[in-house]
Parts: structure tokens; sequence; C-alpha cells
């Protein structure tokens, strides 16, 4: 009997062909009937080559495709505003639920029948999970499918009871020590999030068909063990990164984003560290709904003045407008689903990324430009519109992986290892320190040379590629084009190597410019040197530069006192 698999929500062909160890190209070679990777629809069989892998379990791919399927098609309901009727008229999404129990013809044609338990089924059914089919909210503590949770996870089934019976709904996070979040339905007769005290709590129940309960929480605000997809997209997630190149001629603008999160450290430590988020992958969030603009929700970028108008909607649930960014961010990561991570690694970074944006290019054979734009492992290809790609264009916004790579080159950031918190630069160690001048003397630390090969000639190629206009191969060999670009620049030839011509810096106590901070930028990168960087290149600078490439600026007199 051939071998099929059939979709389930939240897959992605990149994603099953994954899990059963093969790539897109196999598996798209055995459906040649499928005329777009990015239309597969749940219930759809695709093919399998006989010699495809076993999966783990019978829903995992939806698992590992996209967090848990159940809670993010009840985010996406939520999303869509579904809400019952006025008048004679019935909702017809709402009577959907109630036909995933066993009521009655009539009662399931009324979107006033209580329909909490009906909103649950139905989540767990479109993921492929038996739930109770029962409309009864406390049917849930009776569960055939799931297990009991000491401690809760957002997306676990909880159940209440109140006057007049129970209510069920998905725990979405907690408000204070009394109360959680829950995201549910028939709640002020629609799907949203509202906040229940905890001591109408019944219990936490998480499905077993299929999943693992997850570990009791070992940190004081409730989490969830971290989503993973499978170990193969781990594995290139990583690959990709240890091997991305940035690209030299883009280095000054992505600096200056990077410069940009730097100087708002304290505003993403604040709401990232006591949620288990790092803070530099709630700045690349940011960067990627557009401008870094704190009057902006976290979520999709809409004023802070209202709620969200975009999806997800209507974010904020709770309070008023207008709100506060710090407020709206923490709503945004508790709905996106990234609090309590405890074990983040990079690649899961990455992989959370690429789904805030979508999957898509996945599914196309492309290295998403969301993570990999400005490098070399993303050449063009790009989605213009929803669901319009173009093969041809080119994304002209920066990738967060690249981002992320260019902090820690620049020692900004240290990147979690397996299993390991990301280690978190204090905000206060960012304060501004007395410039440490470098003494006079010793060895020019580069030197012209055709062969020789230094990381510190790499980083003065990159520097130089901003203002010269042909690009210098940043190879590290500092040779003729690296001294050509170097004199252009600073009126200086790389020592062993005497030509001249007219320099863009010189030594300056008055005139300032956007090409001396960059020098002075670039001087701060050697062991021992920390000047202040004010555009000025005056006498520190002049300092400094003599101890990297054994000459003091041009203009400086204290040049020609050498030399006389």
């Amino acid at each position: 009997m051939a071998k099929t698999y059939i979709v389930r929500s939240g897959d992605t062909l990149s994603g099953i062909a994954g899990l059963y160890g093969l790539t897109l190209t196999e598996l798209l070679g055995v459906n040649p009937a499928i005329p777009d990777p990015d239309t597969i629809q749940v219930g759809q069989e695709i093919a399998l080559p006989d010699e495809a892998e076993a999966p783990l379990s019978p829903h995992l791919s939806a698992v590992l495709g996209s967090g848990f399927p159940w809670f993010e098609i009840a985010k996406r309901e939520e999303a869509t505003g579904v809400h019952e009727l006025s008048g004679q008229a019935h909702n017809p999404r709402i009577l959907e639920y109630l036909q995933s129990t066993t009521l009655d013809a009539d009662a399931a044609s009324r979107d006033e029948t209580h329909w909490c338990s009906a909103f649950v089924n139905w989540c767990m059914e479109q993921a492929g999970i038996s739930g109770t089919n029962s409309a009864l909210a406390l049917s849930w503590l009776n569960w055939q499918d799931g297990v009991k949770l000491s401690q809760p996870r957002p997306g676990c089934v909880a159940v209440f009871v109140r006057e007049g019976g129970g209510h069920v709904g998905f725990y979405y996070g907690p408000k204070d020590h009394n109360t959680i979040f829950l995201l549910g339905g028939n709640q002020s007769d629609a799907v949203n999030v509202k906040s229940y005290p905890l001591a109408g709590l019944r219990g936490y129940r998480w499905p077993k068909v299929g999943q693992a309960a997850p570990p009791p929480a070992t940190a004081a605000a409730p989490g969830r063990p971290a989503p993973s997809g499978p170990a193969a997209m781990m594995a290139q997630y990583q690959r990709l990164f240890d091997t991305c190149r940035i690209h030299a001629d883009k280095l000054a603008e992505i600096d200056a984003i990077i410069d940009i999160f730097m100087a708002n450290i304290k505003k993403y430590q604040e709401v990232g560290v006591p949620l288990g988020v790092p803070w530099y992958f709630i700045a690349c969030i940011q960067s990627l709904e557009g401008p870094l603009d704190f009057t902006r929700h976290l979520h999709n970028g809409d004023p802070l003045t209202a709620r969200t108008v975009r999806v997800p909607k209507g974010r904020p649930p709770e309070g008023e407008p207008p709100f506060s960014w710090k407020g709206s961010a923490i709503d945004a990561l508790t709905y996106m689903g990234y609090v309590g991570i405890s074990n983040w690694t990079l690649p899961l970074m990455l992989h959370n990324l690429e789904k805030f944006n979508g999957m898509g290019y996945r599914n196309r054979g492309i290295n998403s430009p969301y993570l990999w734009s400005y490098s070399d492992q993303y050449t063009k290809g790009k989605y213009v519109a929803d669901h319009k790609f173009d093969p041809e264009a080119v994304s002209k916004q920066v990738g967060v992986a690249v981002l992320i790579k260019r902090m820690a080159e620049r020692h900004l950031i240290k990147l979690p290892g397996e299993g390991a918190a990301p280690e978190v630069i204090a905000a206060e160690t960012l304060t501004p320190t007395p410039p440490v001048v470098p003494e006079p003397g010793g060895k020019p630390r580069i030197t012209f040379s055709a062969s020789e090969k230094s990381e510190g000639a790499r980083e003065l190629q990159r520097f130089l590629n901003i203002y010269v206009d042909a690009e210098v191969q940043d190879d590290g060999i500092p040779g003729d084009a690296t001294s050509d670009a170097f004199y252009r620049v600073t009126g200086y030839w790389l020592p062993g190597d005497p030509r001249e011509e007219e320099p863009v810096i010189t030594h300056s106590t008055e005139e300032c410019s956007d090409a001396a901070e960059d020098l002075q930028k670039w001087l701060n990168t050697f062991e021992g040197i920390d000047i202040e960087v004010d555009g000025y290149p005056g006498d520190e600078t002049s300092l400094a530069f003599k101890q990297v490439t054994g000459h003091y600026l041009y203009g400086d007199p204290r040049e020609d006192e050498e030399e006389a």
C-alpha cells in the first residue's frame, strides 16, 4: 500500500518533508499534482515515497510545525472577531462549533445556546484531536483523551465552576496571583480573552493523543515548554547562521538599526526579563513591523492610541487606550506564545522569528528574507503582497538573523547555547564611562600585506566599504585595494605602502563628520581602545589611530614633530 500523509492544521510541505527525513524537492517529486507548495489544504492527501521514515506520532507534525495547533486555531478565531448576532440571526461559525458536540439539531441551530465547551471541542477537532463531544463545560474534567496538569501552560484546557454551571476555555496567561486570562468562546457572547478568578478553577487538562504532557513549571510564573521544529530544520537554522556572511555594503545600515536597539535596551529588558524573553528577540520583532517606533503596538505596528485594527485585532483586550508600549508588548509576547520558554536556543529563536512573518518561503525552497536579507544566504524572491510571490523581487529590509549575527560580532550579545538562557547585558553596564586614551608608541596593528590575513584587516575592509565607490573584498588581506581605499578615507597608506591622495578624514577639534564617528567606532573594536564616539577627529582619535595604523591622522601636528 502506498504511503500517504493527511495534511493537518499548521502543516507546511517543508515541515512534512522534514518530519519524514525528506527534502522538499523529494516530496514534490512524488506529488506532481501539487501546483503551488503554498496552497495545501487541511485534509489533503500527500503521497510519500516508499523509503520515507515513519513519524513519531500521528499529530506531531502539527505540533512541530506551529506550536500547539488547537491553541493557534483558537487564536485565529479570536482574531477574526467571532461573536453572537443580534435578533433572530445566528452566526454560522458558532453553529459550526455547536455541531462538534452531541447537542440535538434544535439546540445546535441557535448561537444563544451555551457554546464555550463547543468552541474547545471544535478547536481540538480541527487539530485532529478528540475532545469530549459534550456541550457541558465540566465534561472536560473527565476528558478521556486528556491528562491532568499540576501547573498551567498556555493552550491547556482550564475548567471553572460558576453560578449556574461551568465554563471552559484555553489558559492564556496569568493576570495576577488571583486571576488568569482565558481564551474562550461564549465570553460576553464572543470569542475573546477575558480574566477569571482562580477561586472558580477546578483543573487544567492537556491532550494526551500524540502529545507529551508538558513538565511542571519550575519558575513562579506559568509558562510552556519551548516548541521546536524537526531536528533537521533546527540544524539548518544553526548551519545557515554559522556560515552567514553579511554584505559589507549594508553594514552601516545594519549598525544604525542596532544602535537604535542599544539606545532602547532598557525598554526591551523591562519587558523581556520578567517574562524570560531575550531583549534582542523583542527588538527583532519590533524591527519586522517596520520603524522602531515606541508609539505603536508590538503585535502589528498599529498605533497605541487604540486597540489593534489589523490581525491580531482588538489587542490588548484589557485596559483602555492609549496603551503604554510596555503593556502592549507584554500582551503581544503572551499572545504569541513566547512567555515562559525556559530553553531558548538560537535555532528556536530563529524559528519563532520566521513563524512571526510566515513559513511560505520554505515551501518555495528559499531562505526567508525576513531572516537572511542583506547576507549571502538570500538572493531574491519575495512576497510583494498577501499570497503574491515575485521570484525576481529583492527584499530591501535587513533580516533579523543578520541583525543577531551582527550584534554577536560586535560583542553586544552572547548567543544562547543548547538549553542555556541567553546572556543579558545589563542596561546599567551601558552607562558611558570615561574614555580610555591609548598611550603613544608601539607597532601598528595592521600593516600592508599581499598574503597575511587577519580579522582586524577584515573589519577595516568592511569599514572602508562604507566610503569608497568600489567595494573592497573583505578577505582579511590588507593588500593594494585595501591600502588604496584606506588612503582615500584617512589620508594615509597602510604602513609599508607609501602612496598618497586627498583624505576624507583629517585631524580636527572643530569639524564633526559621520565618517569620523564611524572611524571612532572602528578604532574601539581593538582591545585597549575605548575613545569617545562624538564625530570629532581630535587628539584622542588621532592617538588611537596611530596605535592601530602607525600614523596620526592627516593634519595632526604631532606627525610632523615625530618626523622632525
